[in-house]
């Protein structure tokens, strides 16, 4: 009993560990990768990953109980080749936990023998080959690349059993070690399956971890709000949301003196206040208010949102003094500048949806004005004046595809003049169940709310860029839209003229896969009538086909090259003549060609050896190049790799 006890946790401890170091491993590849799951923090995705790798290793306990019942097919090297399997098809972390629950069965059931080791030092090898090659492997071809790592870790197991171990090679051993790939890849499918269908996890780990948007909301506060509401009988109260400016951005620092600042709100407000976190970077509070407050008087008071006596709910001013300044917490010290949103429940608005869009529009309003207090109550009048943004944002989706209405722009340099071109609004996309949502209003119901911040936030970005290097804004622009005879040029110049642009800075970019839709006369005509008015226009996903003439009928300006002829696997001779064709087209229809969506150095050094000078993409995002900053340093960082090409 003794033996047997030591046996156990003998190889418990060299489990254990084993996942340790590997786990550490990981998370040091991850953080060299800069992966979203340590550069955004995503703890429900890991949780997420513990749960997925709880199911398959419930999998792997029904598959020992009831289908492996002999010895020979209970050794856990078949669940270290189910392990691998979940490495190279799903996450190398839900595969360490997949292994703990038939591994320890294992070791009660079965005593180990030497094939336990030999396979614990091949999967570590194996994890570590497999996490470094799939930075450098096509995703199209990496699942081959898997497949083909997994036969040979099978073979190197059956060469290892037959030699070392002196397992004898039948189709009863061979079965047992193929079965567990096999029915592993079956599971994996039926779970993807199925948790395509787990909505609410999913949206969960979306709004924690997704802040393109930093509005999104969980449905958690909303039902505690709710609940405290009918519990206390309140009829009127204080929404609030907190943004926190700490002066100090340092993880450790940061995190210590929040939850000192949180612990004042706490210990400030009754105890049928609710706190709840807003979003990444903000909290939020409901908390009842004591009836001799006359509300009503409050708000009249702060129809102008200006400084005046009486213009603020007394309690939040209070609190937001209290909680702003210096911060010394065990040796950590920051400084915090807060302000706060407020809407009136009770008097304003009862619907919680609108609350949290109203608390932060007056928070946000904050930003863009001058003498503003720390508190701000919402005003329904300014409400009105700034909701014409989303109203002309509504009336742009009819003449600009919304699609294009972003608060994320990507850069676009010009090589010979050493400075940005012009910045390309990004559409606006998510990768909750791998569905893009090709507008604002369609992803705001997704999520399960309208948010006129949503459309806000997108009207202040298009007024931000009206200083970014005086550069041209390219939105996605459906062709056809302007091919529609209701379309009227006067609407599209009033709708870019709210967001502080011209005519001459917005170029509105075709999918040259619509070209095919129109006749070449039709569109020759009204690309004229385009350019008569002073609009600029290009097109993108261009590749040379037999719709070249309409091409040159449109004389764009310019030309989005397609992804595929420069983010193959293998950038050949080919593909670089075709991409000189296309240029020498382009200067014959006088348009210039880009290049925007680099994401290695080895496609910027395959575009550098063209005459192409207009070009962007992630890569540029990574630290070697600064996106927003062409300094120097870019500079010199470029000029380096186009002499390497030469």
């Amino acid at each position: 009993m003794y033996n047997l006890f030591m046996k156990i946790f003998v190889n418990s401890v060299t489990l254990t560990l084993f996942l340790m170091i590997y786990c550490l491993l990981y998370f040091i590849i991850e953080r060299w990768k800069k992966s979203d799951l340590i550069v955004r923090k995503n703890y429900p995705k890991l949780i997420l990953n513990f749960i997925e790798g709880n199911i398959y290793s419930i999998f792997g306990l029904l598959f020992q109980l009831f289908l492996f019942q002999t010895k020979q097919f209970a050794q856990p090297y078949i669940y270290i080749i189910l392990a691998l399997t979940l490495v190279f098809l799903r996450n190398a972390v839900i595969a360490c936990y997949a292994l703990i629950g038939p591994m320890i069965y294992s070791m009660f059931a079965y005593p180990l023998d030497d094939i336990f080791y030999y396979v614990i030092s091949i999967m570590f090898i194996s994890m570590i080959l497999t996490s470094f090659m799939k930075n450098f492997i096509k995703s199209k071809i990496s699942i081959l690349v898997n497949v083909f790592f997994i036969m040979i870790n099978i073979l190197v197991l059956w060469l290892v059993a037959s030699l070392a171990l002196d397992y004898k090679i039948d189709i009863q051993f061979v079965l047992a070690t193929l079965l567990p790939f096999l029915l592993s890849i079956i599971l994996i499918l039926l779970i993807a399956f199925l948790l395509r269908f787990l909505r609410s996890a999913n949206l969960l780990y979306e709004s924690s971890t997704y802040d393109t948007f930093h509005f999104y909301r969980e449905s958690i506060f909303e039902k505690m709000i709710r609940e405290g509401i009918t519990l206390n009988k309140v009829s009127k109260g204080l929404f609030v949301i907190f943004e926190f400016n700490w002066k100090n951005t340092d993880e450790n620092n940061y995190k210590v003196c929040k939850k000192e600042a949180l612990k004042k709100i706490e210990t400030s407000m009754g105890e049928k206040s609710i706190l709840f976190k807003a979003s990444k970077r903000s909290y939020g509070l409901f908390t009842p208010i004591n009836a001799n407050l006359n509300l009503k008087e409050s708000l009249l008071n702060n129809r102008s949102l200006k400084r005046k006596e009486g213009d603020v709910v007394k309690v939040i001013e209070k609190l937001i003094t209290s909680i702003n300044g210096e911060y010394d917490v065990d040796g950590f010290k920051n400084k915090l500048n807060a302000r706060a949103g407020i809407t009136i429940y009770g008097v304003q608005e009862q619907n919680i949806d609108k609350m949290i869009s109203f608390s932060e529009f007056a928070l946000e309003s904050s930003k863009w004005n001058t003498g503003w207090n720390n508190s701000i109550v919402f005003d329904p009048i300014l409400y009105k004046e700034k909701a014409s943004d989303y109203i002309a944002i509504t009336e742009m989706d009819k003449t600009i595809g919304i699609t294009s209405i972003s608060n994320t722009f990507l850069p676009i340099y010009d090589l010979k003049k050493k400075k940005t071109a012009m910045n390309v609004a990004n559409p606006i996309t998510t990768d909750v169940l791998d569905v893009e949502y090709d507008s604002l209003l369609k992803h705001s119901e997704y999520m399960g709310y309208k948010s006129i911040l949503l459309s806000f936030n997108a009207a202040q970005a298009l007024k931000a860029s009206n200083g970014w290097n005086r550069s041209s804004i390219s939105v996605d622009y459906s062709l056809d839209k302007i091919m529609d005879p209701n379309f009227k040029v006067e609407n599209f110049f009033a709708s870019v003229k709210r967001f502080n642009q011209t005519k001459s800075r917005v170029i509105l970019n075709f999918d040259y896969k619509e070209i095919i839709n129109f006749e070449i006369n039709e569109l020759s005509k009204k690309m004229k009538i385009l350019r008569e008015h002073g609009i600029r226009y290009g097109v993108f996903n261009f590749l040379i086909d037999e719709h070249l003439n309409k091409l040159a009928k449109m004389k764009p300006e310019f030309i989005f090259l397609d992804e595929s002829l420069y983010k193959t696997f293998f950038l050949s001779k080919t593909n670089l003549n075709l991409i000189k064709e296309i240029v020498a087209f382009a200067k014959v229809i006088k348009s210039r060609v880009v290049v925007s969506q680099v994401e290695k150095q080895r496609e910027l050094s395959f575009i550098l050896k063209t005459e192409i000078n207009y070009i962007g993409g992630p890569f540029f995002n990574e630290g070697k190049i600064e996106p927003l900053l062409f300094n120097k340093k870019s500079k010199i960082y470029i000029e380096q790799i186009q002499k390497e090409t030469k």
